[in-house]
């Protein structure tokens, strides 16, 4: 086969391997009421609003997970500072940054300069993701 066919086979299964990871989120280590809603069936008042942004790491095609947001670990913290009893309208969101996809077009063009015509798969070594928790913390009322 020749050099050149190559390439379009080569393009093809990074497309269908790219984005095969998975990213288990979750508050299963805590011990205080979690909700994606406001209704949390008790009188309640706000006492703090929270936003943190967390980076998740992947490998090889984004198949390996090397790191992913330690959402409890977030939770239990604002807890903490803010001394709130619950965690209300939780919202967890992941994007690919431009920072976030810039590692990966670097990576690609190294690789590329370094083994053309193949070396841009360099740019599916490493990825990042990143990962926005936000909520409220409330104090129960009643």
């Amino acid at each position: 086969m020749k050099r050149s066919a190559w390439v379009p086979v080569v393009l093809c299964l990074f497309v269908i391997l790219s984005g095969c990871s998975t990213v288990e989120l979750s508050t299963r280590s805590l011990d205080v009421p979690v909700s994606f809603t406001g209704n949390v069936n008790k009188k309640f008042v706000v006492v703090k609003h929270f936003r943190r942004e967390e980076k998740g790491w992947f490998a090889f095609f984004n198949l390996v997970t090397m790191s992913e947001p330690q959402i409890g670990t977030i939770i239990r913290e604002e807890m903490q500072s803010a001394q709130g009893d619950a965690v209300a309208n939780v919202s967890i969101q992941g994007q690919t940054s431009l920072t976030d996809g810039g590692v990966s077009l670097l990576l690609s063009a190294l690789g590329l300069a370094a083994a053309p015509p193949l070396g841009f798969a360099a740019g599916y070594l490493v990825g990042a993701r990143t990962y926005t928790v936000e909520g409220d913390i409330i104090r129960y009322t009643e």
